[in-house]
């Protein structure tokens, strides 16, 4: 009989069996040498597969569902801050999305969509939005959330005693910008603002906030039809919290009452205060926050439970550190700390991806300070950049040249939008800019040319690289004209810099937010004191049509006045910004969206395969 050697010890161990068991037919020889070789063989361990049966494989466990997310701080070595009515930062935003929930929410599309309200109706006149709160909702804790608990968090952001950086977005409410604009003692009395000729408002629920507990429904009352009002409610300034927590004067605007967030395991097991996804399980103070999966998150009961039962926030001071922890020692699933000059060596990766922001990077020139108080001037200055030539020096190619306020990925995108005198390359016209800076001096009149200055106020060596190649480009193009940079060492009057490099990006993802709080002629924004009566019009108009019917005629309302500010310069936008990450392969149905953050929708659907 011919196979593979057998070891001695097995060749022995079948000479006795033989010896006992020896059988008289050949039929029971063939029986008796696979009943002996089944037996002996498993025994020995030698084949996993004898006379047609297989030893079952142990099915692996599933991989564990820890997603660890490492966070640029920017040089802050923890989370700004917890309370969901101050949380400005991509750091802060991330934490307090999941902590807390709102009523309405960002789909991956940056659309709003229901969450926390099952549903929402509006009056015909679009004044008046009725949020329609699901069943069963709660805190981490087990406390139900009401609709008064979305009432008191609303008129907490916009009180005068809590003075949250958030309240601009809520100024469609009725008497929301009186409320907020009024002063608040010590003691927390509200008085008049010292303008104000209307009685003092002390708080808007009960009027603006009405909230029907039994019936679990909250209505909001507007002073006039908005249709960005719904995009500005997902913002984390309208997220209910448990009330019994905030402690402290002026409505815990010191924010202490958050490092009672945490879980307690003696009397808070899932801790307190939100109701989101997770519930805070630690929080050291020294860059580490630990997020657990909240037991009485309604997604649960709504098919919209978290897969993941753990997430872990790391806050990474240094982006060197942080990128070498990720891509040289493996730690972590995420990371956002790639600097631009890495990106030959990492944008090939299969971890590597690229989002274009809600976020635009302009030159704002002053319309009240010489030469910028002329047009032509305006225009030279703005035609004359090599937005190509700014990226490729400033960012190493990293950014979106552009012309836009409205960036890609806004909803009123204009992919028709031309620059100065319709020129829609973004490499300079430098024929067209000279034109415009012969006119302007012919307007002087024999007139010195003014020097100008452009302040730099941040500190980086890419906002040197940037401040160092527009000064460039302005004298290359202009060489009778004096341009140098000033960086100050305490705070910028923009209403009296000359020429400014600003940043801004969307609060939340709507035109009204990229052009009427910042470009209307009446905003506070408008510190560059641009002035232009026909965008005014038009960007007022948008701003009240609330039916989705008239979509089409609100973002063409936009799309002109965006033409008419870029036209105009109210401000020369020069790139459009993009947030670059990496994310472990393993990490399934996960994404950030044009805000720089993950929507709630990609916590539901988010993953951790076998690895």
């Amino acid at each position: 009989m011919s196979g593979p050697a057998r070891p001695p010890a097995i060749r022995q161990r079948l000479r006795v069996w033989w010896r006992r068991h020896r059988p008289v037919s050949r039929l029971g020889l063939a029986m008796a040498i696979a009943a002996a070789l089944t037996v002996f063989i498993a025994s020995a361990g030698v084949w996993s597969q004898v006379s047609g049966t297989t030893t079952p494989t142990p099915t692996p466990p599933p991989p564990p569902q820890l997603l660890r997310l490492g966070l640029s701080g920017n040089g802050a070595t923890d989370v700004a801050t917890l309370d969901p009515a101050r949380a400005t930062d991509r750091t802060a935003l991330t934490a307090v999305n999941l902590i807390y929930d709102g009523l309405v929410t960002l789909d991956a599309n940056a659309r709003v969509e229901a969450w926390a309200a099952d549903h929402i109706t509006t009056s015909a006149d679009g004044l008046i939005y009725t949020f329609h709160l699901r069943a069963g909702l709660k805190f981490s804790d087990g406390v139900p959330i009401k609709a008064s608990d979305y009432a008191w968090a609303i008129d907490r952001t916009l009180s005068p005693c809590f003075k949250s950086p958030l309240a601009s977005y809520f100024v469609a409410i009725k008497n929301a910008p009186i409320y907020s604009g009024e002063s608040c003692s010590a003691a927390g009395v509200i008085t008049p603002a010292p303008d104000q000729i209307v009685p003092v408002v002390p708080t808007l629920i009960g009027t603006s906030l009405v909230a029907d507990d039994n019936g679990g429904n909250l209505t909001i009352t507007l002073a006039q039809p908005s249709g960005s009002f719904l995009a500005a409610m997902t913002t984390s300034g309208a997220y209910a919290i448990e009330r019994s927590i905030v402690t402290g004067a002026r409505l815990g605007a010191d924010g202490t009452w958050t490092a009672g967030l945490a879980a307690d395991p003696a009397i808070t097991p899932t801790g307190q205060g939100g109701g989101g996804m997770f519930y805070v399980a630690s929080w050291d103070h020294r860059g580490s926050l630990i997020l657990k999966a909240n037991p009485n998150w309604w997604g649960r009961g709504a098919g919209k439970k978290a897969r993941l039962t753990e997430v872990d926030l790391t806050i990474e001071p240094d982006t060197a550190a942080a990128f070498a922890a990720y891509d040289q020692q493996g730690r972590g699933d995420f990371t956002d700390a790639i600097d631009p000059a890495q990106l030959p060596l990492v944008k090939r990766k299969p971890d590597f991806h690229a989002v274009p922001l809600l976020d635009v990077t302009a030159v704002t020139l002053n319309w009240n300070v010489a030469p910028f108080n002329n047009l032509d001037a305006r225009q030279a200055f703005c035609l004359a950049l090599n937005r190509d030539a700014l990226n490729a020096s400033a960012f190493d190619g990293a950014q979106m040249p552009s012309w836009h306020l409205l960036p890609q990925g806004l909803p009123a995108y204009n992919a028709q939008l031309t620059g100065i005198d319709g020129v829609t390359a973004t490499g300079g016209d430098l024929v067209q800019a000279r034109a415009h800076w012969v006119a302007y001096k012919d307007d002087l009149r024999g007139k010195p040319i003014p020097p100008i200055v452009l302040t730099v106020t941040g500190t980086s060596h890419r906002d040197t690289l940037l401040a160092d190649a527009l000064i460039a480009q302005w004298s290359q193009a202009f060489p009778d004209a004096r341009v140098s940079k000033v960086t100050p060492s305490g705070g910028v009057n923009r209403a009296r810099a000359q020429a400014l490099v600003t940043t801004w990006q969307a609060d939340y993802p709507d035109p009204q937010d990229m052009l009427s709080l910042t470009f209307a002629g009446d905003s506070p924004r408008n510190t560059q004191g641009a002035i232009l009566p026909q965008a005014d019009e038009q960007m007022a108009r948008a701003d009240t049509i609330f039916e989705t019917s008239r979509e089409v005629e609100r973002t063409t309302l936009y799309q002109s006045a965006e033409q008419e500010l870029v036209t105009n310069v109210a401000t020369c936008p020069i790139l459009q910004n993009q947030l670059f990450y990496r994310l472990r392969t393993y990490v399934k149905n996960f994404a950030m969206d044009s805000r720089g953050l993950f929507p709630n929708d990609a916590w539901v659907t988010a993953t951790i395969a076998a690895h």
